[in-house]
């Protein structure tokens, strides 16, 4: 089946040019910002890699290196990087986000809590952590904890629609339908073209016995999704319930 929620956010560094004293360094890291932002991320991170090669103790260059690295599947290499930036700077709440997520990505869970747990502490309105450490409450079925952390980043950033559809996850599988709806309503709302919030939102209205308003959220997530497996099912089902057999029969 399907997952209902959605996953990580990896940190990403947009900086402008930088203004040091070694012109050759400064230049180089300038150009390799310019180069990822032009879409070549082969070039850039070999330009980062020679920053790096240079001042091994550029921390920013490296969470770069990182960042790349975690982008092209390289999760060792990510994770050298990444624990070489919080090596040199403990207090980097950015470095330690983007770290666990590498080790998450290695199936190391128990590291990257700990590294999203970091990032919290140094800085506990980051969101992107509160959210990355609510998806590892979520899989381990800790739902008052993963609630908790989605709400904590939705108040940073609360237009976000993969946090809101994961806040109604959590709520939908702690049994708690009536928050789940308005979660997932808030999420077809930001994000009203994906067919997964639609389909999350019109089984919880299902479920609730308001089969009108299941039976407009699952359409809507077949039409936007034909190939949605399990919006058809339950639009289907349904349809089954409001005593429509012809409709439910072209969608089981």
């Amino acid at each position: 089946m399907r997952k209902r929620w959605m996953g990580l956010v990896l940190a990403m560094l947009f900086l402008g040019p930088r203004a040091e004293a070694q012109e050759s360094t400064a230049a180089r890291f300038n150009r390799a910002v310019e180069l990822y932002q032009a879409g070549k991320v082969e070039e850039a991170l070999k330009e980062f890699e020679q920053v790096v090669q240079q001042d091994p103790k550029d921390v920013t260059a490296l969470c770069w290196v990182g960042v790349i690295r975690l982008q092209k599947g390289d999760w060792d290499g990510a994770i050298a990087a990444l624990e070489q930036a919080v090596k040199l700077n403990p207090n980097y709440a950015l470095a330690h986000n983007n770290l666990g997520t590498a080790y998450l990505r290695k199936g190391q869970v128990d590291a990257a809590m700990l590294e999203y747990q970091k990032a919290l502490d140094l800085e506990p309105d980051y969101a992107d952590a509160h959210y990355n450490l609510a998806n590892l409450y979520l899989q381990r079925k800790d739902y008052a904890r993963a609630i908790t952390h989605y709400r904590r980043s939705l108040e940073k950033a609360p237009k976000s629609p993969e946090a809101y559809n994961n806040l109604g996850c959590a709520h939908h599988l702690q049994g708690q339908l009536d928050a789940a709806i308005a979660a997932y309503a808030q999420a077809t709302q930001l994000a009203p073209n994906n067919s997964l919030f639609w389909s999350n939102l019109g089984l919880a209205q299902r479920q609730r016995g308001n089969l009108k308003e299941a039976l407009q959220a699952l359409q809507k997530a077949v039409q936007l999704d034909p190939k949605n497996f399990v919006a058809c099912m339950n639009l289907g089902l349904t349809y089954l319930e409001e005593d429509n057999l012809e409709a439910a029969v072209k969608f089981l």
